[in-house]
């Protein structure tokens, strides 16, 4: 008999957030929400923001209230993709991470065609993806760092700098068949690879949460599947084998944006309409998440000691 073990689940979507308590045990999961808040993004000189400062502070303010109701194990945090914040030399945010619906990667361009962007991560073209909001980003020169919206919670709570790489493999600068920073692409469009922090994967603990307002230094932060919808497949109880195929279906069709969908002839075989693509027969998109980084991911349970099944 396995005694319960309670996880907190700090998920962040691009409307609203809430921090859930997990309790695991021989008979189940059982779910408590604890604290739930909007993400309001904010106009500021015509350009549209996300509150990333209040959203730490929401995501401190749940982690507590966690903390004073449940024997916390451990916690994890998940979010949208693409967006980012900069930090300088010295660990301090370069301005307020930009919102991926601002207007300021309209007509960028990179010397990477979109063909090859693909073909190396595996990642739709869209216009907000990481690589054109790097490029449309002038204090670019200035940055030390890039870190992702969960991986710059995570800094700041941990003070741990990495890249969980579910939510790398939705900046279309994630080598998915080598499981690292694409660096020549990187350095072809332009980008500094420097900024590019270490990679970390699902079930590696981050480090224990800090500060004045922390839930206490024995909380371990976990990295999880930090895209929201790689967390989001790791939770479907399905295979991963062609037979299993229409298990993910359900979800993807509400997490996913379908470009197409539609029931392939054989000479389509071997045609791919986006990331999420199987067996030939059936093609769809997501916005952003490749199908092959959550496959190879392997998602691990969020708890200090996590067996590895």
């Amino acid at each position: 008999m396995m005694g319960p073990v309670t996880v907190a689940a700090v998920d962040l979507g691009a409307s609203g957030g809430r921090v859930m308590a997990g309790q695991v045990s021989d008979s189940g999961i059982a779910l408590h929400e604890v604290h739930r808040f909007g993400n309001q993004p904010v106009t500021a000189g015509g350009t549209l923001y996300w509150d990333i400062l209040r959203l730490l502070a929401e995501v401190r303010t749940g982690l507590e209230a966690a903390a004073r109701q449940f024997p916390l194990a451990s916690a994890g945090i998940d979010s949208w993709g693409v967006d980012f914040g900069l930090l300088d030399e010295t660990g301090a945010l370069l301005g307020n991470p930009v919102h991926y619906r601002d207007v300021r990667t309209a007509g960028v361009r990179i010397p990477v065609p979109a063909a090859e962007l693909y073909a190396v991560t595996g990642t739709q073209h869209l216009p907000f993806n990481t690589v054109y909001q790097l490029a449309a980003t002038p204090m670019l020169r200035h940055a030390a760092t890039m870190l992702l919206i969960p991986d710059l919670l995570a800094y700041w709570l941990t003070g741990q700098v990495g890249a969980e790489v579910t939510n790398a493999s939705t900046t279309s600068l994630f080598d998915v068949r080598a499981q690292a920073w694409a660096t020549r692409l990187i350095e072809k469009a332009g980008l500094p690879p420097r900024i590019f922090p270490p990679l970390r994967r699902p079930g590696e603990v981050i480090g224990p949460i800090t500060g004045p307002n922390g839930v206490g230094s024995e909380l371990p932060l976990i990295a999880v599947g930090s895209h929201d919808t790689a967390s989001a497949v790791a939770g479907v109880p399905a295979g991963w084998g062609r037979e299993r195929t229409k298990d993910l279906l359900p979800v993807v069709g509400t997490l996913c944006r379908y470009s197409h969908l539609k029931r392939s002839h054989k000479k389509d075989r071997n045609r791919r309409m986006g990331p999420w693509s199987y067996d030939g027969k059936c093609h769809f998109s997501c916005r952003s998440q490749s199908y092959r980084t959550v496959r190879r991911a392997r998602m691990y349970p969020i708890f200090p000691q996590s067996g590895r099944r």
